[in-house]
């Protein structure tokens, strides 16, 4: 497969070598309908669709044995839990839930007591889920992740912001922003802002150097696989007029029409440019919040979905990257 030289171009920073590694299991409590015009442009029609996950990541740090969540989902009570305006939001395209991440986690034999830390990748209602049944978890996020819902569940919690203006950082992989999570190179929070201002993704080491391989979470960095594709490709961000449909438009509760995924789209491309171009790398390999391909794969036969423990972490061994194709026949709706 040849790069796009639009991503060649990127500076790659080196990843620093280390013995220490993650365990990472894919877990969903939640199903969206995403329409594909909202996502990608040009896109196949204003119908044409795909259910997709709400994946979080369940992570075992190894040597210390701690373990965290990278994003908690939808949080099972939304109906009741969030404010009326942002359940009315909702409602226009409501979840498919299948439960609460911290009664699923207890199916697979983990205390969510027990877990250390929780990653939001950023403020919105499909990542924040519900922190209470984690109450020994000190809640991480960038700078504007606590301004929404988030910010009223962790009152009176250990919080640590992510700001670049005040923590320590370096760059790493084709980010221009690194922070050193556990200080030994197994997980870095990196720089993906576009999406939101304080978005973050995780660059997770799965097995240990030399030849270390990684994953990188990248939260909703994009919300179509094709898009991180690292060959060339004629797809970009979509914008659209309305939220919903012309005759049952809805109201986006921050951003006025003409409407977008993303509150700053020039720097959401940028970073989908530099998670392109870690996708390139044959040691790494990314995987998006509402990764439909994927959870397709991973929820079948390959069964890597907790309560399973086979997680990801063997990834390239077991050869589970993908070439990211544009395949619209293999939506749910056309």
């Amino acid at each position: 497969m040849s790069v796009d030289p639009e991503i060649a171009a990127i500076p790659f920073y080196p990843i620093p070598e280390g013995e220490s590694y993650c365990e990472v299991t894919p877990l969903v409590n939640a199903i969206l309908e995403i329409p594909e015009f909202n996502i990608i442009t040009p896109a196949t029609s204003k119908t044409a669709g795909y259910d997709a996950p709400t994946f979080s990541f369940f992570i075992k740090h190894h040597p210390s044995g701690k373990t965290l969540f990278f994003d908690l989902g939808i949080r099972a009570d939304w109906q009741t839990g969030f404010a009326d305006d942002l359940k009315g939001y909702i409602l226009a395209g409501p979840p498919v839930m299948l439960g609460d991440v911290g009664e699923i986690l207890k199916e697979g034999g983990e205390n969510p007591e027990e877990v250390s830390a929780v990653v939001i990748s950023h403020r919105h209602w499909d990542h924040t889920g519900n922190i209470s049944p984690f109450p020994k978890a000190e809640v991480v996020g960038g700078i504007d992740t606590f301004d929404a819902d988030l910010g009223r569940q962790t009152a009176g919690r250990q919080t640590l912001v992510v700001d670049w203006s005040k923590v320590k950082s370096s760059k790493v992989a084709s980010f221009g922003h690194g922070y050193d999570y556990f200080g030994d190179g197994s997980i870095w929070l990196v720089d993906s802002a576009g999406h939101t201002a304080g978005h973050l993704s995780a660059l997770i080491r799965t097995t240990p150097s030399p030849n270390a391989t990684y994953v990188l979470l990248s939260g909703d960095t994009c919300h179509h696989p094709v898009l991180i594709s690292p060959a060339t490709h004629h797809f970009r961000l979509a914008t659209f007029p309305v939220r919903g449909s012309e005759e049952n438009p809805r109201q986006h509760p921050a951003l006025p029409p003409p409407c977008c995924m993303h509150s700053d789209m020039s720097r959401a491309w940028d970073t989908v440019c530099r998670t392109r171009r870690v996708e390139a790398e044959d040691n790494i390999m990314v995987v998006l919040a509402h990764d439909y391909v994927y959870w397709r794969e991973w929820k079948g036969a390959e069964d890597r979905l907790w309560p399973s423990k086979k997680g990801i972490q063997g990834w390239k061994t077991e050869g589970l990257k993908l070439e990211r194709k544009y395949e619209p026949e293999k939506y749910d709706r056309q």
